[in-house]
């Protein structure tokens, strides 16, 4: 499967090399979460002064919280979708980092878990 991954502008000077996208494959096999671990991983977010950017992670819905404190994204609990409900263009998952600022990821997670 192929993934396109783009991402928020952090700063002024960081849109200088807008827009921020890459395309990576993974096995045809993976599940959601694990492409999203994947991306994680392979997907270099900026690092913030003072070590606290949050990002919400979503594919036409939202997935999970990734925190630059954080080890690993956060996945959200209890939100029902299907393969459709995905935005998907080309063949390609589209997945999309929005940088929240340094709001606390915890309280970010909780509100955004709330929401139906």
């Amino acid at each position: 499967m192929k993934i396109q991954i783009t991402r928020d502008s952090v700063c002024a000077a960081d849109d200088v090399d807008a827009p921020h996208t890459e395309a990576i494959s993974v096995p045809d096999s993976s599940t959601l979460e694990e492409c999203v671990d994947f991306v994680c991983k392979s997907f270099q977010l900026p690092c913030i002064q003072g070590g606290k950017a949050t990002w919400l992670i979503t594919a036409g819905k939202r997935l999970a919280i990734i925190a630059q404190e954080w080890r690993e994204p956060r996945f959200f609990q209890g939100i029902e979708f299907q393969t459709t409900d995905l935005t998907i263009a080309g063949n390609k998952l589209k997945i999309h980092f929005t940088y929240l600022a340094q709001h606390d990821p915890e309280v970010v997670f909780d509100i955004l878990s709330r929401l139906r």
